[in-house]
């Protein structure tokens, strides 16, 4: 069976359902075109870049691809006056350069044997995560890598500022958290192979690295996101990771433990790894967390959680949304961590899968009331069909589902950014919605904007993009 990248048309063999229809990858780089309207108008007040990080090979896979392996691709689109234009760069890393100048792929991606022959056993591409900080867009990789920098035309810099006062070995992965107030950037990376498997940094507004610590956790697990407040970090240690019996074999197998707790370290936000206070709760795993807020002597956390990400008995039927071996059924969670006492509260806050959560990012560390949602689509590949916004306050919700939106079913959008409106700044949720819709048998994607304060009054904005987009992972909206 061959793929074919959305633009040319060029084949490339692979049976991954992550190269098909609305992942698609796209042939090339696209310079600012300047995007039409089909329906209601960009706000002129609206003055920002929209910009989505997501895999997209280069090159024909070598064996299985897996959604993860692709380069990063960055999807811009500047708002400006009311007028729209869309752009796309490549990250340019290290990987990337290397595999151009060959012609080929080099490295096989996360399902295959690694390559003996290559100095690192899989490529940084960047792929996963996008922020804003000091100036510049910090593309980032969910396996812990090294963090690029592009402007906000989506060029590559380099490597992001603070890469290089980092120890020998030390990693940044993706979701570095960016404190609105102080304009601190909080990060941790991981290592799968050896001790300490965990580490746990601060860089100032400057873009320098300002403060590091290990954290030697008692097993080699795979985590995925933290989140602040305004005095502390929350590290997340959930049980996924290597399949210890395969590992005595030689094998390497991803895992979860459902015998071991999650478990919570909550760190002052300069502190070492000795002041980290942990606690515990039901075995499960994390990919996003949505907020964090101190309230009288806890700390209160809220994300998506799974229960079983690995179960014993594989559905097939197409009705749970999976990557690989791993199911994807997160719902909204809420944790209580009393500093006090030491004790762990959970409670489940509604029962709808969602992941790739939201927050207007002015609010980030605070008690945000609103969070807005992605709704999971039954199908086989992730993908969302709508999104939830939450009232976190009063427990309401409001969803939309694209398919009624649009009246044509088949629309998936990508997660989903807050985009303030400089006139409603005294609301949290005055502003608007924004992302990407792409469905598999149109050859156009459209963005789309939708009020936050009243999204089951319709669309605000819908723009015709140049030609398909993947449906990818991260975004970010910097307001200019």
């Amino acid at each position: 069976m061959l793929i074919e990248h959305s633009e040319s048309g060029e084949k490339i063999p692979n049976l991954s359902p992550y190269l098909h229809g609305i992942h698609a990858p796209l042939s090339g780089e696209t310079s600012s075109v300047k995007l039409r309207c089909i329906e209601g108008e960009v706000p002129p007040q609206l003055n920002g870049l929209f910009a989505r990080n997501s895999p997209n090979p280069q090159f024909a896979p070598i064996g299985k691809y897996h959604w993860f392996d692709g380069d990063g691709m960055v999807h811009g689109v500047k708002l400006l006056e009311g007028s729209a234009h869309y752009s796309s760069r490549y990250v340019k890393t290290e990987g990337l350069a290397a595999e151009k100048e060959a012609g080929e792929a080099l490295w096989t991606g996360i399902l295959e044997r690694p390559r003996r022959r290559l100095a690192t056993p899989v490529k940084d591409t960047a792929n996963t995560d996008l922020i804003w900080h000091n100036g510049q867009l910090i593309a980032s990789w969910w396996l812990s890598g090294e963090p690029y920098a592009l402007s906000a035309d989506l060029e590559t810099l380099g490597k992001a500022s603070f890469v290089s006062a980092l120890p020998p070995g030390a990693t940044v992965s993706a979701h570095p958290k960016v404190d609105p107030q102080t304009n601190e950037l909080m990060f941790f990376g991981y290592n799968l192979f050896k001790r300490p498997y965990y580490h746990y940094g601060v860089v100032g507004a400057d873009g320098e690295l300002k403060h590091f610590t290990t954290v030697d956790l008692p097993h080699a697990h795979i985590p995925h996101d933290i989140a602040i407040t305004e005095r502390y970090t929350v590290l997340v240690d959930m049980p996924m990771g290597w399949d210890e019996e395969a590992l005595k074999l030689g094998k390497r197998k991803i895992a979860f433990h459902s015998d071991r707790p999650s478990r919570f370290g909550i760190i002052p936000r300069y502190g070492q790894s000795s002041e980290i206070q942990w606690f515990e709760a039901e075995s499960a795993y994390m990919y996003h967390t949505i907020r964090a807020f101190e309230e009288g002597d806890e700390l209160v956390l809220t994300g998506c959680r799974i229960k079983d990400p690995i179960p014993d008995e594989q559905d097939e039927s197409g009705e749970v949304a999976r990557l690989d071996i791993i199911h994807l059924v997160p719902l909204l969670y809420e944790w209580r961590f009393n500093l006090k006492t030491g004790e762990t509260s959970e409670t489940l806050l509604d029962r709808t899968p969602t992941e790739f959560p939201r927050v207007n990012d002015r609010t980030l560390g605070r008690k945000t009331r609103f969070a807005y949602c992605p709704t999971v689509a039954a199908a086989p590949t992730l993908c969302f069909n709508g999104f939830i916004k939450y009232d976190l306050q009063s427990g309401q919700q409001e969803q939309v589902n694209y398919d009624a939106l649009l009246g044509q079913n088949g629309w998936y959008g990508g997660e989903v950014c807050f985009a303030p409106d400089p006139d409603r700044a005294d609301h949290e949720d005055g502003g608007w919605i924004v992302t990407i819709l792409t469905h598999p048998q149109h050859d156009h994607s459209q963005l789309l904007l939708i009020d936050a304060q009243t999204p089951h009054q319709g669309i605000t904005a819908r723009c015709m993009l140049p030609h398909k987009i993947p449906v990818g992972f991260h975004a970010e909206f910097v307001s200019f």
